[in-house]
């Protein structure tokens, strides 16, 4: 991930602070939207929320195991990613594992 300060003709807004770009060419709409979502849960906690310059969020590419992939493994690692990069806590996800569904996530705040 990267930081940018100029919005992407194909920016996704977040917040009147936070843009999200998806560079990677193989991400499909939900991995673009459980990003967003991550994005969205931690840009509430980020200092200087209400002003500032817009700051553009872009993934250039997920790498991951096709076998073993869930779109919101990205969010998870974005949310992570966020956390140290602006030195804000990680909001709780509850994580259970089903051997026949996989993983379920149970998001903060309802989402």
């Amino acid at each position: 991930m990267s930081l940018s300060e100029q919005p992407g003709p194909a920016g996704l807004v977040i917040s009147d602070r936070f843009y999200l770009r998806v560079l990677d060419r193989f991400a499909n709409d939900e991995d673009v939207a459980v990003l967003a979502l991550g994005l969205r849960l931690m840009a509430q906690h980020a200092p200087g929320a209400g002003g500032g310059e817009p700051i553009g969020i872009h993934v250039q590419e997920l790498d991951y195991l096709p076998t073993a992939y869930q779109p919101e493994a990205a969010a998870l690692a974005l949310m992570e990613w966020f956390g140290a990069e602006f030195g804000v806590e990680v909001p709780q996800v509850g994580i259970a594992f089903d051997r026949a569904s996989g993983y379920t996530v149970e998001w903060p705040d309802g989402h």
